[in-house]
């Protein structure tokens, strides 16, 4: 089993370093449900631990029905994270139907290829729950 631990900040990630995490969700605020981290704070984890990074892509708070620019940006920050060392991502994005939203998601998982995939808590108001996992898991999601 693994142990995942969210953080948003380096106070944090330390904490769950020494608490025995073995990967580290990187946001940023948490207390509106995660957005897209700062590329400087992953960073600054680097500096400090090897430990495995996957970083939340969520450019704002609310539904996880995502605009193309939206979309692009998120793919975009997927390109600059990689370079400074997150391992993989934790994604997601639905249709107006409560369906994965496979279409939109592909520059996501196109970017992040290679990467770990985490399909985010979208999936908790997805319309049918078993049948959004099975479609993560075809598209290469490895976690929940």
């Amino acid at each position: 089993m693994i142990l995942e631990v969210c953080v948003d900040s380096l106070a944090s990630a330390r904490a769950a370093i020494r608490g025995g995490a073995d990967r580290l969700e990187l946001c940023s605020a948490l207390a509106i449900g995660g957005l897209t981290p700062y590329g400087a704070l992953l960073t600054q984890i680097r500096q400090e631990s090897d430990i495995p990074i996957r970083c939340l892509m969520r450019p704002r708070a609310g539904d996880f029905l995502y605009s193309a620019e939206e979309i692009a940006m998120m793919t975009q920050q997927i390109r600059s994270l990689r370079k400074l060392g997150a391992d993989g991502f934790v994604i997601g994005g639905l249709t107006p139907q409560g369906d994965l939203d496979s279409h939109a998601m592909q520059p996501l998982l196109d970017a992040a290829q290679g990467c770990g995939l985490t399909l985010h808590r979208c999936i908790d108001v997805s319309r049918n729950l078993q049948e959004t996992y099975l479609r993560a898991s075809e598209l290469g999601f490895d976690t929940v």
